[in-house]
């Protein structure tokens, strides 16, 4: 068996700073940020909702449609509805708990019969 050569020669050091340099470009591609292709909507109703309130860069430029129901609904009436549904579940909510926390007020004076 032959004799090894010292640590601290320059081949040593050369393989060393060379498996930290590509260990450091590694971990910085890592954290690179990938490109994204843009995919353009196909959709019938794409144009129209593009300008509806809500739609926005902060959401993609997209709206929540996975059943594409607004291929069948006008999409003005379909957000009247949902407005509309969502008051009345808040209303129904605040119907449910008031008695709950505040009770019920005296309905001696209220029948349930009709006269």
């Amino acid at each position: 068996l032959g004799a090894q050569p010292p640590l601290g020669t320059n081949k040593n050091v050369t393989m060393m700073k060379s498996a930290i340099l590509s260990a450091l470009v590694a971990s910085a591609a890592a954290f690179a940020p990938a490109p994204v292709a843009r995919v353009e909507s196909s959709l019938s109703y794409a144009k129209e909702l593009e300008s509806m309130t809500g739609v926005s860069n902060e959401v993609g430029g997209k709206v929540w449609d996975p059943l594409g129901l607004s291929d069948y609904v006008p999409t003005d009436w379909a957000r009247r509805a949902e407005l509309s549904n969502g008051r009345s579940a808040m209303l129904a909510t605040v119907g449910y708990f008031f008695p709950a926390i505040f009770g019920t007020f005296d309905s001696s004076d209220v029948t349930t019969t009709d006269p």
